[in-house]
């Protein structure tokens, strides 16, 4: 549906797209170079056709470099934020689009201060004003920064910094509305790694919520959070090394704890790195999307979606054996002849978060081994079927 590419010139470097529906169209912001410098750019499809609306760029000024777009529809208006400037030292900057014409919303830049560097805007919508957090330096270190807008004016909402140590550099932040609270996930550096952190914002005051971190091991370096609502929890998901290489790992909060999701990892192959994971919901369904590399070493765009579990019922007492058949990821099926309470371990083990895997005595046809042992990978099962009966 691209014609090729949304490129307004398929030979030059287009990049980080964001997409948002405004007015029942589809609009694409990204950065694409116009041979001299990166400008920001903006197509929008009604559905059959792709039309420019930029005007040739959004940059305030072509001859800097622009980057990292983001948009969202506040009071129906479509918001674009982006950085604009020198590589050391960025603007954040922003305009608005009402649908036939562009407006400059920013006084000349967001940033607290205009002769430092500045990166990696977010925007979202929270208590019908329009939030925008970036990270920026203060001469010392990158502070987690944000402000607020209600149409008209532009506040700081964050005390200085949102930075759980202001003396340690933090970046790449990631904003989301959860249970009527502003929610931010941020990298922050402790003295030995980057740690995953998250606040969240009632509209007076910020709340730290982490633990002191969301990784899974605060002595590995961890980047790159991105958070979604699914089901009324808030997913977040990040790549993290284990000591070897880097994994996507997710958690999820329900308003009171964080839980792990992943398995241990998301990657499909633990000894490929990966990275740049993103969460969306679809149709009811919440999908991790990251890169990894392969056995090339070239990197490959992955895709899981997580698969919700409906817990039997415990005990099963509807039978006193049970045939067990596990569906896993390759599409293969694996059956079972177990006792009641075999099937019931292997459920306990399968609702815990710990255990990466499971191992099923087979007690048949062990012909001259001492024994037989399937070893079940927990990231590997899609479903599971229990088939009760009397012996």
């Amino acid at each position: 549906m691209d014609n090729g590419s949304l490129n307004y010139n398929s030979y030059k470097y287009g990049s980080e797209p964001r997409a948002v529906v405004y007015k029942n169209d589809l609009y694409v912001t990204w950065h694409e170079d116009d041979g001299s410098k990166d400008q920001i750019r903006v197509k929008k499809y009604d559905g059959s056709n792709w039309v420019g609306v930029d005007n040739g760029s959004l940059n305030y000024n072509s001859s800097k470099h622009a980057g990292r777009s983001n948009a969202v529809v506040y009071k129906n208006e479509l918001y674009v934020t982006w950085q604009e400037g020198d590589e050391k030292n960025y603007q954040i900057r922003a305009k608005k689009y009402d649908g036939s014409k562009w407006i400059g919303v920013d006084n000349g830049s967001l940033n607290y201060n205009s002769s430092k560097n500045a990166q990696r805007s977010e925007a979202v919508v929270y208590k019908n004003e329009l939030y925008v957090t970036w990270y920026e330096d203060n001469g010392d270190e990158y502070q987690i920064v944000s402000k607020k807008y209600d149409g008209s004016k532009w506040v700081g909402v964050d005390n200085g910094s949102l930075n759980y140590d202001s003396s340690k550099t933090a970046s790449d932040p990631h904003a989301v509305v959860y249970k009527n609270e502003l929610y931010v996930t941020w990298d922050e550096e402790d003295g030995r790694n980057y740690q995953i952190r998250v606040k969240k914002y009632d509209g007076s005051k910020w709340v730290g919520l982490d633990n002191g971190s969301l990784n899974y091991d605060s002595s590995k370096f961890a980047s790159d959070s991105h958070a979604v609502v699914y089901k009324n929890e808030l997913y977040v998901t990040w790549f993290e090394h284990n000591g070897n290489t880097f994994q996507v790992r997710v958690k999820k909060y329900d308003g009171s704890k964080w839980v792990g999701v992943d398995n241990g990892s998301l990657n499909y192959d633990s000894s490929k790195f990966a990275s740049d994971s993103h969460a969306v919901e679809y149709r009811n369904e919440l999908y991790i999307i990251w890169t990894e590399y392969n056995e090339n070493n070239k990197p490959q765009i992955r895709v899981k979606k997580l698969v919700n579990k409906t817990e039997p019922e415990k005990p099963i007492n509807k039978g006193n054996k049970a045939l067990l058949r596990i569906t896993m990821e390759e599409g293969t099926e694996k059956e079972y002849d177990m006792t009641i309470k075999d099937v019931n371990d292997f459920i306990d083990w399968y609702d815990k978060e710990s255990g990466s895997y499971y191992i099923i005595e087979k007690d048949y046809n062990i012909g001259p081994f001492e024994s037989r042992k399937d070893y079940i990978i927990k990231n590997k099962i899609v479903n599971f079927e229990v088939m009760e009966y009397n012996e």
